[in-house]
């Protein structure tokens, strides 16, 4: 029980693999992401599976958490054509894997897995033509309004939706 941590909150976690001075990590684990509030429990340190012989060694985590933003995003893509999401759930995992033992052989094998995902998540798509329309026609101008705009904004609209499907 000793080697399992438990923890709650934003905290900023040690990359398992890399060293943090040599590398920013990636953008969803390391130094480089910002702390995700989760709750976490841990093997932070190589637990051996064999005894006292040491010869294999597990480590890892699984956490669940929420991501945060305060509105960030809903603000940046005011009056813009952006997708975004609200109220994201967060779930990571990893294990790691270490054969050897350095004080009775110098060469040792250390690997693993992680995944980190989103889920649960309230997806929202400006349509900024919209509005445009309902004034249009609100207006009473909708013999005067130029169908060549209208179609050049409609084919931007598509274009965009179409580059981010390719995502």
């Amino acid at each position: 029980y000793r080697a399992i941590r438990f923890q709650i909150g934003m905290k900023e976690d040690q990359l398992a693999m890399k060293d943090d001075r040599l590398s920013s990590g990636s953008q969803t684990f390391g130094i480089n992401a910002r702390p995700v509030p989760q709750v976490r429990f841990e093997i932070p340190e190589y637990l051996s599976i064999t005894g006292k012989s040491n010869w294999a060694a597990i480590k890892g985590h699984i956490s669940y958490g929420m991501m945060t933003d305060g509105n960030w995003q809903e603000k940046y893509t005011r009056n813009s054509l952006y997708h975004y999401s609200k109220n994201g759930l967060y779930h990571s995992k990893a294990g790691y894997l270490r054969i050897g033992n350095e004080n009775k052989f110098p060469l040792t094998l250390e690997g693993g897995l992680e995944m980190a995902t989103q889920f649960g998540i309230e997806n929202v798509v400006r349509l900024p033509i919209l509005p445009k329309l309902a004034e249009v026609f609100d207006q009473g101008e909708a013999e005067n309004f130029d169908t060549n705009l209208l179609g050049e904004e409609i084919q931007e609209f598509l274009n965009k939706m179409m580059e981010f499907a390719s995502c």
